[in-house]
């Protein structure tokens, strides 16, 4: 790019808008307004209750580990990177936003994360764990639902509730296990931006 491009063009350069492109096929366009997320819910409304600290914390862990793989999770307009605005104050808006239906499987595959200690590992073994995880039909739908908590966590434009990205994000993460792959930020999107 010359000189002159890059002045005429300093917002968003090719390398940009590509790795947008591609953070949006991954996350597969599915955003949903959060107002409509649950209307039953309001912002006075306390989250619910029903995760243990050890089970928020995992949720935390996979929000963060999740922020950056396959690739750095879009901003949206909102301030931060997307590691940092996995917090326990963003995980309790996505929890009130939450139907209490979901809590049980959440826990469940939170607590099958943390047994073992998988879950004070490094981004790549947690990853890889809740791909194996999502494998088990016994926790495969608690894993969806606890990445779409997750995913609601880091970005409030995504409904705790809504599983498409949730299950996109996971397949990913099932079919490099299966390949024997470790989950790891993809470089030439990442060298791009």
């Amino acid at each position: 790019m010359s000189d002159q491009e890059a002045t005429r063009y300093p917002v968003l350069s090719r390398r940009r808008a590509i790795g947008a492109a591609g953070a949006g096929v991954m996350l597969g366009g599915a955003l949903t307004p959060s107002a409509a997320a649950s209307p039953t819910t309001s912002p006075t409304t306390s989250p619910p209750t029903g995760l243990t600290a050890r089970q928020r914390a995992v949720v935390l862990r996979v929000a963060r580990a999740g922020a950056n793989v396959p690739v750095r999770f879009p901003s949206f307009g909102e301030p931060g990177t997307a590691e940092a605005r996995a917090t326990a104050a963003r995980l309790d808006a996505a929890l009130a936003r939450l139907d209490a239906a979901r809590l049980a499987p959440i826990a469940a595959a939170a607590d099958a994360l943390s047994e073992g200690g998988t879950a004070q590992r490094g981004r790549a073994k947690l990853l890889a764990a809740l791909g194996r995880l999502a494998d088990d039909p016994e926790h495969a739908d608690g894993v969806r639902m606890l990445a779409a908590l997750a995913i609601a966590t880091v970005s409030r434009h995504f409904d705790p509730n809504g599983d498409y990205p949730a299950s996109l994000w996971i397949g990913g993460l099932r079919h490099l296990g299966r390949r024997g792959r470790p989950a790891h930020p993809i470089p030439h999107l990442e060298a791009r931006r």
